[in-house]
């Protein structure tokens, strides 16, 4: 934010910041090979640097369980063939189990197990997030020593603010054809947004076939490159949203017909340019939308 000065550097490398009045103070840190953004309104400074720390650790934890890219994560031992985290792990078994759940509910356009190889990457970071902030930023909220609370990274954030506040935190999302510009806004009380696309950290995502079965010739009306999923739980939206990117917008349409999370909304960015939103009390703004070349 323009208006922010930097505070201080913490061993760990989290980064504190804070605007002129103290009335909005982040931290940044890196994870995962990204950013991580943490931030408190009407809150002091030891209670970031506590929280940071705090959120900081458990993301690490879930880094050194399920990273790919790790010899010694129970994701990489799985993949050579033991599954013993799956008994000694609760926190791997968890997110198994929710893998399990979302191939079912989205008919297989969600998948953790890919090409023999199992990577929950399309889940795990929303429900990391998620997981933090329900630890150590929602006891922030109610016990009145914050009155908003946002943590993110990579596309993902969960917010919250606390009980008999009115304040929204407003919420840009990227147009994947032109940095510069955003495809919508949304303003975001309690609950979370999730972004997913092909033109960052895509390859997670698998397309599906087009209707008739080839892979190519998919109308470019139907062809999702970006989705932003907004609903009441981090995990739910991140799933959802590459579910979005991977099935393509009618076969999204069919499978969120039933979602029953009052907050459930999706913004969908297609290949031709033009944008498409899922459910008619969609919070997102206009203000920015456009249609870009394709």
């Amino acid at each position: 934010m323009a208006d922010e000065t930097t505070a201080t550097a913490r061993d760990g490398g989290i980064r504190l910041y804070s605007t002129a009045d103290g009335a909005l103070r982040t931290a940044v840190f890196h994870l995962m090979t990204m950013p991580f953004t943490l931030r408190l309104r009407h809150a002091d400074e030891d209670t970031l640097r506590v929280a940071a720390e705090a959120c900081r650790g458990s993301l690490a934890g879930v880094d050194r369980t399920f990273s790919p890219f790790r010899p010694d994560s129970l994701t990489s031992r799985a993949n050579r063939g033991d599954w013993g985290g799956l008994l000694r792990d609760p926190d791997f078994a968890e997110v198994y189990a929710r893998a399990s759940m979302a191939a079912d509910l989205t008919r297989g356009h969600f998948r953790a197990m890919r090409h023999g190889r199992y990577d929950p990457v399309g889940l795990v970071k929303g429900w990391a997030i998620e997981r933090a902030f329900d630890r150590f930023l929602r006891p922030l909220l109610d016990g009145g020593r914050a009155e908003a609370a946002v943590l993110g990274g990579g596309g993902d954030m969960q917010a919250g603010v606390r009980p008999g506040s009115d304040f929204t935190w407003g919420v840009g999302i990227e147009d994947p054809g032109r940095a510069d510009m955003l495809a919508g806004t949304v303003r975001l009380g309690c609950g979370a947004v999730a972004t997913s696309g092909l033109s960052k950290r895509g390859g997670h995502i698998d397309r599906m076939p087009a209707w008739d079965g080839s892979r190519s010739g998919r109308d470019p009306s139907d062809d999702v490159i970006q989705a932003t999923v907004v609903g009441t739980h981090l995990t739910d939206a991140d799933m959802w949203a590459t579910t979005a990117v991977a099935a393509g917008l009618e076969r999204f349409r069919t499978l969120t017909a039933r979602e029953d999370d009052p907050s459930f909304a999706a913004l969908l960015v297609m290949r031709d340019g033009h944008t498409a939103r899922i459910h008619p009390r969609t919070p997102f703004g206009k203000d920015h939308e456009h249609r870009h070349d394709a």
